[in-house]
This record gives C-alpha cells, sequence and structure tokens, in this order.
C-alpha cells in the first residue's frame, strides 16, 4: 500500500476517525502525509476509540505531518489496544533512510501521539521525532508523545528527537499520566527544553505512574532544565524500579544521571545510572556504576569492583543479563 496525499482538514490517515474497529495483518509502505496546520494525524488513523489495532506495520515512511496529536501510525488512541506493530523508515543494503513525525502543537510521538486508557503492547519505531522551533510543544515522545491512564509494556522507541522549544520531551514517551511503562527501552538523542529524559520527558504530579524494568541507553540529551538520563521530572506518588540509563547530558540546572528532579513521596528503587557517561556531581537520585560494572555484572546482586549492582532484578523473566559489553536488555 503506497499513500501519498496533502491534507485540507483535521483527522488525517488511512482512515481519518474510527470507532468500534479492528485492524489487523497490515502494511503500510512508502508514505508520505502532509497536513500540516492540522490535527489527529496518522499513517493509519487519525482519532480512534474502542479500536484495536494488531500486527499493522508501516515502512518506508517519509514524512507524517501535523499540528497536534500526530502520530506514525494513529494520532489519538482513546479506549482501544495496539499490539505488535511498529513504524520505521526505508532501509535496504545501502543503509536507512530516516524518516519522520514532525508537529506544530502538543502530542507527538513516533507510533501514537497521545494514547488514552488504552494498552500499547510490542511496538517499536523507528522514525526522527521534529517539534517545529517555532512551535512550544508539550508531550513529545519517540515512541508516545502523552500517555494517560494507559499502559506501555515490552516496547521500544529508536531515533533522533529535535524540540528545541518544547517541554516533556522524552526518548519513549514525552509525558506519563496515571500510567505505567513496563519492560521498554529507548536508545537516541534527545534536544528539548524543560522536562526532558532518555526515557520520559515528565510523570504528572499526583499521577501514580510506574516506571519498572526499563532503560534508556547510550543517548545524547540536551535541554535547559529539568533533564534525566531515565526521566526529566517526576512528580509526587510515582514510583521508578529496577531501571537504568546511559546518557550524555547537557543543561543548566536540575539535571540527574538517572532523573532531574524527583517530588516527595516519589520512590526509586534499585535503579542505577552510568557515572562515566554523565560524570557531574550527582544529585542523590539513583545509584551510580561504572560502565564496567554496568556491563559485566551477571547476576542480580552481583559484585563487580566492590560494589552490588542489579539488586532485587529479575534475570529469568525480565532481564537478559549482561554480555559482550553490554549492559541488560530487557526481555520483550
Amino acid at each position: 500500500m503506497n499513500l501519498q496525499f496533502n491534507a485540507s482538514s483535521n483527522y488525517n490517515g488511512l482512515i481519518g476517525y474510527a470507532h468500534d474497529a479492528h485492524f489487523e495483518g497490515l502494511l503500510i509502505d512508502n508514505l508520505t502525509l502532509d497536513a500540516t496546520g492540522y490535527s489527529y494525524v496518522g499513517a493509519l488513523i487519525g482519532y480512534a476509540d474502542n479500536v484495536s489495532i494488531t500486527r499493522v506495520y508501516g515502512q518506508g515512511i517519509d514524512n507524517i505531518s501535523g499540528a497536534s496529536s500526530v502520530g506514525g501510525l494513529v494520532g489519538e488512541l482513546h479506549n482501544g489496544a495496539l499490539e505488535s506493530s511498529s513504524i520505521w523508515s526505508y532501509c535496504d543494503m545501502n543503509g536507512c533512510q530516516q524518516g519522520e513525525v514532525s508537529g506544530t502543537g502538543d502530542n507527538i510521538g513516533g507510533l501514537v501521539g497521545k494514547l488514552v486508557n488504552s494498552q500499547l503492547r510490542y511496538g517499536s519505531a523507528g522514525l526522527s521525532i521534529v517539534a517545529e522551533p517555532a512551535s512550544s510543544s508539550i508531550a513529545v515522545g519517540g515512541l508516545v508523545g502523552l500517555a494517560q491512564s494507559s499502559v506501555i509494556e515490552s516496547s521500544q522507541a529508536h531515533g533522533t528527537i529535535s524540540a528545541a522549544q518544547s517541554d516533556q520531551v522524552g526518548g519513549l514517551a514525552g509525558t506519563l499520566d496515571n500510567s505505567t511503562v513496563l519492560q521498554s527501552s529507548a536508545s537516541g538523542d534527545v534536544t528539548g527544553r524543560d522536562e526532558i529524559g532518555g526515557l520520559i520527558g515528565g510523570i504528572t504530579s499526583g499521577s501514580q505512574s510506574l516506571v519498572e524494568n526499563s532503560y534508556n541507553d547510550d543517548a545524547n540529551l540536551t535541554a535547559t532544565t529539568k533533564i534525566g538520563g531515565l526521566v526529566g521530572f517526576v512528580g509526587d506518588n510515582s514510583s521508578i524500579k529496577h531501571t537504568y540509563a546511559s546518557a550524555h547530558i547537557s543543561g543548566t540546572s536540575d539535571i540527574g544521571g538517572l532523573i532531574g528532579i524527583l517530588t516527595s513521596p516519589s520512590t526509586v528503587i534499585n535503579s542505577y545510572y552510568d557515572n562515566q557517561t554523565y560524570s557531574q556531581t550527582s544529585n542523590g537520585i539513583g545509584e551510580p556504576r561504572t560502565t564496567k560494572q554496568l556491563e559485566e555484572t551477571q547476576v542480580a546482586g552481583g559484585t563487580v569492583d566492590g560494589q552490588q549492582t542489579f539488586v532485587g532484578w529479575d534475570f529469568s523473566t525480565s532481564w537478559d543479563p549482561a554480555s559482550s559489553c553490554r549492559a541488560p536488555r530487557v526481555n520483550s
């Protein structure tokens, strides 16, 4: 399926608006979707309510552009499920041509712009994400822009995020609001302004969100304030468990190898950051470890150079142990 078209109103995609529907086993190939100035934009569906999507793939994606709620596959998904689906640039034996998702408003994501009361499992995105420089977007993520009362599980995002004037920008998700992230990861450079994280940009206060068994690996993060290797800002009543981050960070204030700002009574449990990729003074959030300790600790609670690492982690089902000069990976 090849698509190339210009939009003239909101609700854009193969299907602009879908309700009470199921989509399965589709391939969208070589797509360009220009909906500049319009909202609810996605390759498959612009706005979906009570919709399930399984095994839908986008490949050879050139550009998907719009205003707010722009996603690689779905602009907004409410009360639905998205499983075993992905969207990627075009690749051949000569390499990959990096496609992009771009927007001028809020909620911009590589796979879904805004996820509400929904489940996203086994999803992946490999596109560049761009929040236009003239805009002050909120909630920009490599996989999901905003996750609200939702679950993201066993998913990943790979790609550069350029959002220099935007807040709540993350390698996987821009904003978590009363949501859960499990066994997921992100890689790629992230540029933003306020609340910037290698995995999650910001977790809203009072949202009782959870990030567990997840990580960011080898990112360059650039912003002004509230920058964390894993999460930029964690509001109260949320939990971070069994995570790690490896990131080079550039900013001016409220910077942390794992988390930039942590608001009490949120908790961080058995979570680590690479203190050689991030070598600035610790803010006391998360446990610093050397690259060697992260890459050579083979068992939960194992000791390398006199320090235990990955205490309480599940290396039987949740994690694949460190090996071949790399830190652990989630089993997804």
